[in-house]
């Protein structure tokens, strides 16, 4: 077996979806894997050969290599809280088949995509680490047999997105900011036109809440209004005539 350990890729972001029917669902992020513990393991596929009379071979071939990849988790937060262990096991054992990802600290480098996978975990506790969980995810065949098992390709980050407000022709003040960096599928509340210290107006005509197109034939939201973010949105301040 042969074994890339540590991959040096900074503080790595990972990620894992379940996948029912083939169909991956809403990917959740794993928290603070441990740097220097991501480790690829690959088994060789087993050797066939065909010998012919008086030495050598008339073919010699391989089974696919099988792979699998490590990473760990510690139990303590760095402010003394705890977390919950990302996927959920009874006795090391998880349920079903899941989707990972996982994508180096320097943007356009070459990430790992696994689209199938089962997952194992260990429990273990030292004096110097407390108690950590070293997550194992088994390979599993890709249901495309010309597909490769591990893609190895620059990967967009499915957990973070963005709402950007935009004052759209706002003659004074400024749109409100959301800070707040989104997982797939969250739950976004629009804001209002609260921005500090001076909301926006436009001369001769009133806020009329927000569009995902600034000339308002997109998605219309009102303050308080609640959507699910699958990507980066931006949202348009509308404004109409005052009567």
């Amino acid at each position: 077996m042969s074994k890339v350990t540590g991959l040096s890729w900074g503080a790595i972001r990972g990620y894992y979806a379940p996948v029912v029917n083939g169909i991956e669902g809403s990917w959740q992020k794993l928290p603070n894997i441990v740097e220097g513990t991501l480790t690829i393991n690959t088994e060789k596929g087993d050797k066939r050969t065909a010998p012919i009379e008086g030495g050598g071979n008339e073919f010699i071939a391989y089974k696919k290599s099988t792979f699998s990849v490590e990473w760990e988790h510690r139990d303590a937060l760095e402010d003394g809280g705890l977390r919950n262990k990302p996927v959920q096991d009874i006795d090391g054992l998880t349920e079903g088949v899941y989707a990972l990802k996982f994508i180096p600290e320097t943007e356009g480098v070459r990430g790992i995509y696994i689209k199938r996978a089962v997952l194992t975990v260990e429990d273990s506790y030292s004096s110097e680490d407390g108690i950590k969980w070293k997550y194992t995810a088994d390979v599993l065949a890709p249901e495309n047999i010309k597909e490769p098992s591990i893609h190895y390709q620059v990967l967009q980050d499915p957990g973070e997105f963005t709402v950007t407000y935009n004052a759209n022709g706002a003659s004074t003040g400024s749109a409100p900011t959301d800070s707040k960096l989104y997982g797939f599928n969250e739950e976004v509340t629009v804001l209002g036109n609260t921005a500090t210290p001076t909301a926006m107006s436009e001369t001769g005509k009133t806020f009329d809440g927000w569009n995902t197109k600034a000339d308002g034939t997109g998605t219309h939201y009102d303050a308080g209004d609640k959507f699910q973010i699958t990507e980066n949105v931006t949202l348009y301040a509308q404004w109409v005539a005052t009567a």
